[in-house]
């Protein structure tokens, strides 16, 4: 059964294919009715994912010991996670033409031997193998990025933003244990690897192992039950809509995951592990969000969705600029987090429905937004920030999620 994600199964029975302001004004993304069932396979993936943003967050809570124990300068260590936005970017260009090459659950194994084989290296601790390990996991998560949305998809043709939101939630919740991982390891002086990167590499080695057993079955059966590729249907939307909402969505997480602890010391002076902590509860609210809001899209359709999220994320924004301690403060990132939570799953599986014909190009198209936001806008937050200080150049995230919910209520205006 094809899978849009924005319109109903008896408009996409008949092939129906109306404007993109249409298709903004009425509900979106009603699901079919049936049970939605999380066999083996999606577990998998949804393992897979959280495997991905356990790799992602993670890599974030190394950096400061990397940088205490190898000597680094701030540049030098910004270049960790620099890896991972350009592989975005690399992924976003040439992606869909490895699956070609390669095909989808191929590359799927090569990039989580990539990931492992990166962890491995890294262990060793140099300057030369932590960076050459670094290198491995941010290429190997980007092109994750490629393959596993297409293959939920396929899996759930039917609740695809449902199973998207539950695979992001996973995500969110181990980029949430990832830090205290290593906080724990270095507590106990076993040292970040034993809280970061060797426990990335089991995690890529069984998910390999799983892989190839779930291929095993699949080639025993006369009719596997996962196809190559959803079935295709008609393109709902451009998908350079979807695309431009998704950096905005990215930037917006990007700038609060990155500055947010930053800016809780700088503006209510506090000490900079209760700030860590504090910037935390952006995560929690993140993961909260993605795990209680999946079923949202399926009831409420996705663009009623989009829009209720963005008013939320803009609320917990503007309450954390005028916090007056850093309690407060705490309440609004919980707040904005729950409101950018589903911001990403959402205009994924848009892009994802205005492509139907090509998801592995839809994906390439997502880890591109992805790279260009994280790419860009946190940098020039930091710039604005040493021109006019931190707290007037943090504008920038509620400016953003202004133009965004502009942008998905300009078409119920029009119409």
């Amino acid at each position: 059964m094809p899978w849009t994600g924005l319109y109903s199964p008896d408009e996409l029975k008949n092939g129906v294919m109306v404007s993109p302001e249409e298709a903004a004004a009425r509900p979106a993304a009603i699901e079919p009715a049936g049970t939605f069932h999380r066999d083996g396979s999606t577990w998998l993936i949804y393992l897979i994912w959280a495997a991905l943003g356990f790799a992602v967050n993670g890599l974030g809570s190394v950096l400061l010991p990397l940088k205490e124990q190898l000597g680094l300068t701030t540049v030098q260590t910004s270049l960790y996670s620099a890896f991972f936005a350009i592989g975005l970017v690399l992924t976003g260009l040439v992606g869909h033409r490895l699956v070609e090459r390669v095909g989808r659950r191929r590359l799927l194994m090569i990039v989580l031997a990539l990931v492992g084989a990166g962890a491995l290296v890294m262990t060793l601790g140099t300057v030369v193998t932590t960076f050459v390990g670094a290198a491995g996991i941010g290429f190997g998560a980007a092109l994750m990025i490629q393959v596993l949305p297409v293959e939920l998809v396929g899996l759930q043709p039917a609740h695809a933003p449902r199973a998207l939101s539950e695979a992001n939630s996973l995500s969110s919740i181990a980029g949430i244990i990832a830090p205290f991982g290593v906080a724990w390891a270095l507590s106990a002086g076993l040292g970040w690897a034993f809280g970061y990167s060797i426990p990335l590499a089991v995690a890529a080695g069984l998910s390999m192992i799983g892989l190839f057993v779930a291929r095993q079955r699949a080639a025993a059966q006369d009719n596997p039950t996962v196809p190559d590729a959803p079935t295709a249907a008609a393109p709902v939307e451009s998908p350079w809509r979807p695309w431009i909402e998704m950096v905005g969505s990215v930037a917006v997480e990007f700038c609060f995951v990155l500055w947010s602890a930053t800016a809780v010391a700088s503006w209510h002076r506090v000490d900079t592990s209760l700030a860590t902590l504090i910037a935390g509860c952006f995560l929690v609210g993140m993961g909260v969000g993605r795990f209680v809001g999946a079923p949202l899209a399926g009831r409420f359709g996705v663009r009623n969705t989009t829009i209720g999220c963005l008013l939320l994320a803009l609320v917990g924004s503007l309450a954390f600029w005028f916090a007056g301690n850093h309690w407060i403060a705490a309440g609004a990132l919980l707040i904005g987090g729950l409101g950018v939570s589903l911001l990403y799953p959402l205009t994924l599986s848009r892009l994802l429905a205005a492509d139907p014909l090509d998801t592995d190009r839809a994906t390439s198209r997502s880890a591109l937004a992805s790279g260009v936001a994280i790419l860009s806008v946190p940098p020039l937050l930091a710039g604005l920030a040493d021109l006019i200080g931190l707290h007037l150049a943090f504008l920038v995230a509620p400016g953003i999620l202004v133009a965004l919910i502009g942008r998905n209520l300009w078409p119920r205006a029009k119409r």
